[in-house]
C-alpha cells in the first residue's frame, strides 16, 4: 500500500471515528402512545429523550389533531397542550 493510500485510509478511519463519537453523545427523542393500563381505552402520549445529552428545539405536531371522547371543550384543551412549547431549561 502506497503512502497516499495509507493517508486516505487513515483519513477515512478518522472520519468514521468522529462520526461514531458524535452519534454517541447526541440526543435521541422518541414519541410514543400506549395504553395507560393494559386493556384500557385511556392512552398516554409521551415524549422522551433517551440520549445522553439534552434535546433542544424539539417540535412535535400531531396530524390529525388529537380528539377526546369528552367533547369539544376537552378537544380544545388537547389542542392547546399540543400546540404549546415546553418550558425552557436553564442552559
Amino acid at each position: 500500500m502506497s503512502a497516499r493510500e495509507q493517508a486516505e485510509a487513515a483519513k477515512k478511519a478518522n472520519e468514521l471515528t468522529e462520526k461514531a463519537q458524535q452519534e454517541q453523545v447526541k440526543p435521541y427523542v422518541v414519541a410514543d402512545i400506549r395504553e395507560r393500563v393494559p386493556g384500557s381505552q385511556l392512552v398516554v402520549f409521551s415524549i422522551e429523550n433517551t440520549g445522553p445529552t439534552m434535546a433542544r428545539d424539539v417540535k412535535v405536531s400531531v396530524d390529525p389533531p388529537l380528539r377526546s371522547t369528552l367533547g369539544e371543550e376537552s378537544d380544545q384543551k388537547s389542542r392547546r397542550s399540543t400546540e404549546s412549547e415546553p418550558p425552557n431549561s436553564a442552559s
